[in-house]
């Protein structure tokens, strides 16, 4: 009887073997409840603010959040501002303690202060600094952009956070007319 977990049998593939798949491979770890409007644009923000080198980091005076069609609509309920406000703080979705979110968010509310990329404070208003707007865009309907206002210039997103040709063209579409990118 031949061996159906063995992928190469003589040297060549063998057509009847079983494929091991994991967990993880099913299943992307990060806070919820859904990962295009949470996994997503966290990732943007932290990749966002990791993507700051240090004289760029140390001009920031403001940051600036803008979510889109989808995200803006239901955004909220769904975790996203907190996602995106963590993401900029440092935080990446597969290695946050989502017990960490909420006092993170809740200091940040009291303090009016973001720990941009975990080094630099910079202030932060809720009101003023997150925006939600109902537009949707014709190129993803999960969009945001960030914005970090400086003393010398202002690095804009967009910033996408997915992988894969779908989003890197997005990407490279949204860079070319200035608009925002797609978070998942």
């Amino acid at each position: 009887m031949e061996d159906t977990c063995n992928t190469i049998s003589n040297g060549k593939p063998n057509a009847n073997a079983m494929t091991s798949i994991s967990v993880l491979d099913l299943f992307k770890i990060g806070i919820g409840p859904s990962s295009s409007h949470t996994v997503g644009p966290m990732r943007a923000a932290h990749d966002f603010a990791a993507g700051l080198d240090g004289k760029q980091l140390a001009a920031v005076q403001r940051v600036e959040i803008r979510l889109y069609g989808s995200l803006a609509a239901t955004g909220i309920g769904h975790g996203t501002d907190r996602a995106v406000v963590v993401g900029l703080m440092g935080e990446r979705p597969d290695r946050v303690d989502p017990d960490h979110i909420g006092p993170s968010v809740d200091a940040l509310r009291r303090s009016g202060t973001l720990m941009l990329a975990g080094k630099r404070p910079v202030p932060f208003h809720w009101e003023r600094d997150l925006r939600l707007l109902p537009i949707s865009l014709p190129y993803h309907p999960n969009a945001l952009r960030l914005t970090a206002h400086g003393a010398a210039r202002t690095r804009r997103g967009p910033r996408c956070s997915g992988s894969g040709r779908r989003c890197a063209a997005a990407s490279r579409a949204a860079s070319r007319r200035k608009a925002p990118c797609p978070a998942a």
